[in-house]
């Protein structure tokens, strides 16, 4: 299943308080990824420890990275939460610092959808990643868990260069830079620039900046794994989806009729469209009169059961002016009389006789619901011109 994210950049805030907080929209069972970035300096009063709160009904959340330890007070912190949703609505995300001392400081909210229903599996523990020191190039390699995963993380720099001079890594993207100048603080969200990325091939998150002292924290989220079997399940769980998978296909759940208790995932396919082959050119001549009954064209469907939105056929008009319209049926086909019978099963949209030429073209002919053929069963096209021709008896 494809990870979305919405996103949340607060704005720097400078404050004697010990709060920071934003308010964001949420959806059940959504992973909740907070980043805090703060100017950390004097004499370690922000070394205890800082916490995560929520408005309404409690969320847990569980610090995943954190470039803070009791001696790097010198610097800009960048912690990062995380915690899933409970219920829907918007909430107001509070972060509580044990320091009071006047700091820039700001948070950043990311709601995102369709993450690894765990922490230990949407945040890989190998790959919550920090740098603590004071450095002018920011580098850490990163090796994605696996193709389709995201990654949200924020860069500061201790020295306050604007972020609209650094240069990001190759493949990553600053953005949403704030700071103070004159102070020790400025911080910029540090994503790929392809998120989530598509390739899984490795890289290097983060920045350069000649006068700057940058340090930084990422995080991977993975997303949620697309099993082809669910055992264990209630016996009256209905089909539901449809879920993208990271390959780009698309999955319905269901039952299959015979275990009970198994729930199995279908891949959908798009509707197959057959092309006939048949040329009606002069040797096929049809619609003259009442006793002329059209053309039709037999093919057998394949090894599966098969949906039919289209068939085409080469055509071309004789002499004059046609002003009725041509139209396709698909019918069983009996092989004893060699005949179409029954029922039509599908009848296409009309094509107007007037956009015919003298010169044989391929048109095609679309059925607003798509017929349905049974795997391996012989079929008739029947191509007719309604204003003289009568379906086949």
């Amino acid at each position: 299943m494809a990870l979305t994210k919405t996103s949340t950049y607060g704005a720097n805030t400078t404050t004697s308080t010990a709060t920071v907080a934003t308010t964001v929209t949420l959806s059940p069972s959504s992973l909740i990824v907070v980043e805090w970035i703060c100017e950390q300096g004097g004499s370690g009063n922000l070394d205890a420890a800082t916490a995560i709160t929520t408005s309404g009904a409690a969320i847990t959340f569980t610090k995943v990275a954190d470039t803070h330890t009791v001696a790097d007070i010198n610097r800009c912190r960048v912690a990062i939460y995380a915690g899933y949703s409970d219920t829907a609505g918007s909430r107001t995300i509070t972060h509580t610092r044990a320091g009071v001392s006047t700091n820039n400081q700001r948070i950043i909210v990311h709601v995102i959808e369709g993450a690894a229903t765990t922490l230990a599996g949407a945040i890989p523990a190998g790959n919550r990643k920090t740098q603590l020191t004071n450095v002018t190039n920011l580098s850490i390699a990163y090796t994605p868990t696996v193709v389709g995963s995201m990654f949200v993380g924020s860069i500061g720099d201790w020295n306050a260069v604007n972020s609209s001079s650094w240069t990001a890594e190759s493949g990553c993207t600053l953005s949403n830079g704030v700071g103070a100048a004159g102070t020790s603080y400025w911080t910029a969200a540090c994503e790929p620039t392809t998120n989530p990325q598509t390739s899984g091939a490795g890289f290097n998150w983060g920045a350069t900046s000649a006068t700057s002292a940058l340090g930084g924290a990422v995080v991977e989220i993975v997303p949620v794994a697309l099993p082809t079997i669910i055992s264990g399940i209630s016996t009256a769980v209905a089909p539901v989806g449809p879920f993208k998978s990271s390959g780009g296909n698309y999955y319905f759940f269901g039952r299959d009729g015979t275990t009970a208790t198994t729930l199995q995932a279908y891949k959908s396919i798009a509707p197959f469209s057959y092309t006939i082959a048949t040329n009606i050119v002069s040797a096929n001549l049809f619609g003259s009169s009442v006793t002329n009954t059209g053309k039709y064209q037999t093919f057998t469907s394949g090894a599966g059961a098969t949906l039919v939105n289209s068939v085409s056929f080469a055509l071309r008009k004789g002499s004059g002016s046609p002003t009725d319209n041509l139209t396709v049926q698909i019918f069983a086909f009996d092989t004893g009389t060699s005949l179409p019978t029954g029922a039509a099963l599908g009848t296409s949209t009309a094509i107007a006789g007037s956009t015919l030429t003298t010169t044989a073209a391929r048109y095609a002919f679309t059925f607003p619901t798509p017929v349905s053929l049974a795997a391996n069963t012989r079929y008739a096209a029947l191509i007719t011109r309604p204003a003289v021709d009568a379906a086949p008896s």
